[in-house]
């Protein structure tokens, strides 16, 4: 998926450039960056994670050992305490943009997932209705889990974006000519 940038006033822009004779190359690198980094955030935002669920946790001392109870009516069980067990987050934090690529007649911002199951969460997978899934504690009951499409809604948010944040780059530049 590309956004794209309606080139007319880009094309002026450039003429003027050439005319003050300033070089447009960073001004757009910039502004692609801002992009860039943008629809990474948007995408992360859009990432589901994991339930966060109270519970009991393990005290570990400096070493990284279990701690145990020394004397009482609890001697030798493991010390707890009440906390926050968190899981998931791992496709969140897989998200990733890469540095301005430039080419010939382009530039361009990749930005990526590295989890393995990405593209099922984002697109959606089948199952085997009636499988037990040990970790979620139950059976499968659907056939198709739908995608949750969130770096596709992502791009069709920055898309409307594109232009204005060039635009504020674009008007950066012309505003330290004056």
């Amino acid at each position: 998926m590309k956004i794209k940038i309606d080139e007319k006033e880009f094309i002026k822009f450039l003429k003027e450039c050439k005319k003050n004779s300033v070089v447009a190359r960073p001004i757009l690198d910039d502004g692609l960056n801002e992009i860039g980094a943008r629809l990474l955030r948007r995408v992360k935002q859009k990432t589901p994670v994991g339930l966060s669920q109270e519970g009991k946790i393990a005290r570990r001392d400096k070493d990284n050992k279990l701690m145990r109870y020394k004397v009482g009516a609890k001697k030798g069980q493991i010390k707890t305490r009440n906390g926050v067990v968190h899981q998931g987050g791992n496709l969140r934090r897989s998200w990733y943009a890469t540095n301005l690529i430039k080419k010939a007649d382009s530039s361009l911002v990749m930005v990526y997932n590295t989890a393995r199951y990405a593209m099922y969460v984002e697109y959606g997978h089948r199952q085997t209705p009636g499988r037990f899934v040990p970790v979620l504690k139950k059976r499968l009951k659907a056939r198709w889990v739908k995608g949750r499409f969130m770096l596709k809604k992502s791009i069709e948010e920055v898309d409307v974006l594109a232009p204005s944040i060039m635009r504020k780059h674009i008007r950066k530049a012309v505003d330290i000519w004056k």
